[in-house]
């Protein structure tokens, strides 16, 4: 699964896991992690561990979640990580606090940002056949299923000796590989520990298990997810004797300072595979309702996310990521998912524009409206106010949009490409108009109406992002703009259209516009997670106003 894991550098292959960070003079200056490797004067190569992503669907209720990536976020957000394995696992003959798994519960609680779980599986006498997959043999109270139960942020492997009992390093390699590419397939990430001396084995039973050290040194995929954890402890001169400082006593077990630097090295090794990351342009996940023909359903460009929640919609999905030269990754495996159920028929209502505080007009001027909730009608709205002084830049978002009920939807909205082109200045907040009608238009109140987020015909290709959809629901999308003229109608046509579809689009006159009809509409929005539009002026006239959207589904 490894992929482009050396770089050829002034005739030299360099290692990229084995120099990171390392800064190698050559015929140029080089950092080696996995990300985005870049040469002075020349290029920028994404560096990847894998030839594609770790993929699940964990459905919960009417949603689904999607499983795609590792980062930092593994460690730190939220964290859950599940540790499974035999002895040292388990603590066995050490007091709390001072057990391997204890100093890994430890850590968390260091690193933690958010609620954080540690479940201990591990178990004395365990070996890895038992932690395989259930329908592979495998103990379901601690196997790879069980740890998977807890919808973990990434499980732990440590099962150093007692393998070698059994079977030899070749039958380790594929017991560990089996349980990785289960956990891969899930969306998981699974780290191990390589094997430990044991002194009171006999030769042929050490041989096996610096055999699996080396193994795991030299194997293409398990040098980058097993730590080297067998030369630490070795006592000199011997093929598999446990050092005398960290000997429990036993010849088997390690004594505190044994897990201290065993917990030491495992932080280490972790932290190597789980940074954050940066060789992806983006994540792309794609749908079909037959495994035959795929559409994408839905891209993330945000490399802090590797979770997605949506609302649950059967089909068979796969991931891909692009990467930053502009190549892609495999897919990952497919998944099919049934049932799902289409959310309440519902409406929502968005207010564009400032909120008179923190936006200001061309004079410095603080201005604009909010509309409460409820308002006279009983609607509750979503007052979309940009920051100032970008305003309606790229980028401007709003979220976590509520119902006319008051209920959170999941849906949002962002400016992905602004409207107001070349018309700003230096004082005011970019993109807003203030003024609006002062009058209530049917049931939108008059704070909705006193300002707007106004188009320029500096610009013809502004763009406006839906996101949060449920893909069962049909929706509705409604633009309505005005703008007070001083009584004389003239030309300020907005046009919009959706984005996937060819021009001319819908339009309608901000010019004293009371009629909320006079509007854009598009009906009939099925089957997508997000839905964008493209909105320009309309050739003769030189602005326009979106100063409500209305988004209503059955």
């Amino acid at each position: 699964m490894a992929n482009k894991l050396y770089k050829i550098i002034g005739g030299k292959a360099y290692d990229v896991m084995q120099h990171p960070l390392e800064r190698i003079q050559d015929s140029t200056a080089v950092e080696f992690e996995e990300g985005t490797l870049k040469i002075t004067g020349s290029a920028a190569y994404p560096i990847t561990r894998f030839d594609n992503l770790p993929f699940g669907i964990r459905a919960s209720g009417g949603n689904m979640e999607l499983l795609f990536g590792y980062s930092d976020k593994n460690l730190t957000d939220n964290p859950v990580w599940v540790g499974l394995g035999s002895s040292t696992m388990a603590g066995h003959g050490l007091p709390s606090g001072e057990g391997y798994g204890d100093r890994i519960d430890t850590r968390q609680g260091n690193v933690a940002v958010g609620a954080r779980q540690w479940v201990n599986l591990g178990l004395d006498g365990q070996n890895s056949a038992a932690l395989l997959p259930t329908a592979q043999g495998g103990d379901p109270s601690r196997n790879i299923d069980a740890a998977m139960s807890y919808n973990p942020s990434f499980v732990i492997v440590d099962e150093p000796t007692n393998w070698a009992l059994s079977w030899d390093a070749a039958q380790q390699r594929l017991n560990y590989l089996s349980i990785f590419n289960y956990a891969w397939q899930h969306g998981v990430i699974t780290l191990f520990n390589s094997s430990r001396p044991r002194t009171q084995f006999n030769t042929a039973q050490q041989q096996r298990l610096a055999d699996f050290a080396a193994l795991c040194l030299a194997d293409p995929l398990l040098r980058y997810i097993v730590c080297p954890t067998f030369t630490p402890f070795l006592k000199a001169g011997t093929i598999g004797e446990i050092k005398n400082e960290y000997d429990q006593g036993d010849g088997i077990h390690l004594n505190a300072a044994g897990t201290q630097l065993l917990e030491q090295l495992s932080w280490a090794f972790w932290g190597k595979l789980l940074r954050p990351r940066t060789a992806y342009l983006r994540v792309e996940i794609h749908r079909s309702t037959d495994d035959s023909t795929y559409t994408l359903f839905d891209t993330i460009t945000d490399q802090a996310i590797i979770r997605k929640t949506y609302p649950l919609q059967e089909g068979y999905y796969k991931a891909r990521a692009a990467l930053q030269d502009g190549s892609f990754t495999a897919y990952s495996n497919t998944i099919q998912l049934t049932g799902g159920t289409p959310a309440p028929a519902g409406r929502l209502l968005i207010d564009l524009g400032g909120d008179g505080v923190t936006t200001l007009d061309s004079g410095g001027n603080p201005k604009g409206s909010i509309t409460p909730s409820p308002d006279e009608n009983g609607n509750h709205w979503n007052n979309f106010v940009p920051t100032h002084p970008d305003g309606f830049s790229d980028g401007a978002a709003i979220s976590d949009l509520v119902d006319t009920a008051g209920n959170t939807t999941g849906i949002s909205v962002a400016v992905v490409r602004d409207l107001f082109g070349t018309f700003f200045d230096a004082v005011g907040t970019k993109g807003i108009n203030y003024q609006g009608m002062t009058l209530a238009v049917g049931e939108y109140p008059a704070t909705a109406c006193e300002d707007s987020m106004f188009a320029n015909n500096s610009v013809n290709d502004g763009q406006l992002s839906i996101s949060g959809l449920n893909p069962l629901n049909t929706y509705t999308v409604k633009f309505w703009g005005t703008r007070d003229t001083g009584g004389v109608v003239d030309n300020r046509f907005i046009e919009i259209k959706k984005a996937q579809d060819n021009w001319p689009g819908q339009n309608y006159n901000g010019a004293m516009n009371t009629d909320p009809g006079q509007a854009a509409v598009f009906t009939g929005i099925t089957d997508v997670n997000e839905q964008a539009f493209d909105a320009r002026v309309l050739a003769g006239s030189t602005f326009g106003y979106i100063g409500i959207i209305e988004i209503s589904w059955t």
